[in-house]
């Protein structure tokens, strides 16, 4: 007959096991999440810069920001630039000078020509289900009247399907402004 004591042994080796496993993995979650949430998140702050060049180019082009990703998109992908080049001395009198203007893609401006324009407006790792949301309208700083624009993306659609513990519901990430002129992130 084997003793109570060997029994007591196993059981309390078996809750030590079980024990150092559960402190691991509760010390690894935290650190799982930091690296998904890193990834995803730097992933959304580019997508966030290549809007803000994108409203920033659609401006030029324009005179204002586009409050709509359709008008955006579309004049990204579609809309030809006026470059000019000047030939001769524009502050010398005694010539003459030509300014010749040709037209470029919009898009060749702003991104590389492998560039996928129409995943602008989708937040990264949510396979193309959310969309971040724009504006864009006119404020008066100082009686001058100026021209802005806002993205966001809530953090809690960036991060869906992490783990919920760590997630601030109320956060998202915003370039531009609808009350401050501003073209900044709100991670910069």
């Amino acid at each position: 007959m084997k003793s109570p004591k060997l029994f007591v042994n196993i059981f309390l080796t078996l809750a030590a096991i079980g024990m150092a496993y559960y402190l691991y993995y509760i010390i690894q979650q935290p650190i799982i999440f930091e690296r998904s949430k890193k990834v995803r998140e730097e992933a959304l702050i580019q997508r966030l810069k290549d809007a803000r060049e994108a409203q920033i180019a659609y401006k030029d082009l324009t005179g204002g920001f586009a409050h709509k990703w359709e008008n955006l998109i579309d004049s990204i992908k579609y809309a030809d630039y006026p470059q000019i080049k000047i030939i001769g001395n524009p502050d010398d009198t005694t010539q003459a000078v030509i300014y010749d203007t040709t037209y470029i893609p919009l898009k060749s401006r702003v991104f590389e020509d492998n560039y996928v324009v129409d995943s602008l407006k989708y937040i990264p790792y949510t396979g193309g289900k959310e969309i971040m949301s724009i504006n864009a309208g006119e404020i008066t700083v100082n009686k001058v009247n100026v021209q802005v624009f806002e993205i966001r993306a809530p953090e809690r659609k960036l991060l869906n399907g992490l783990n919920k513990d760590y997630i601030d519901p109320d956060f998202e990430y915003r370039v531009g402004s609808m009350s401050q002129a501003t073209y900044s992130g709100n991670w910069e």
